[in-house]
């Protein structure tokens, strides 16, 4: 009784051996895991190409950027400097 067998009934106590076709199988999907974690691992910034740009932007640059950005799309900005300047702004 293979494997397969005993795992349909539910009641494998660790007795129970591969047959050899069980093996091959267990094999062949051993081997085209490990070929897929090889592929992936390889092509993946081919597929995903925005994951392999490298983003280092100051902190002063990015709030700088996101100024003009603000100012392009017609709004006011205006620098938080404490927090009573943030309930003052009623």
């Amino acid at each position: 009784m293979g494997c397969r067998d005993v795992f349909q009934r539910g009641s494998c106590l660790g007795g129970c051996t591969f047959d050899g076709s069980e093996k091959r199988a267990l094999i062949l999907w051993v081997i085209c895991g490990v070929l897929g974690l090889v592929f992936a691992q390889r092509y993946f910034f081919h597929a995903f190409p925005e994951a392999a740009v490298d983003f280092k932007v100051s902190r002063t640059e990015a709030q700088q950027r996101a100024k003009d950005f603000v100012q392009g799309l017609g709004e006011k900005t205006w620098t938080a400097t404490s927090p009573q300047s943030l309930s003052s702004r009623r």
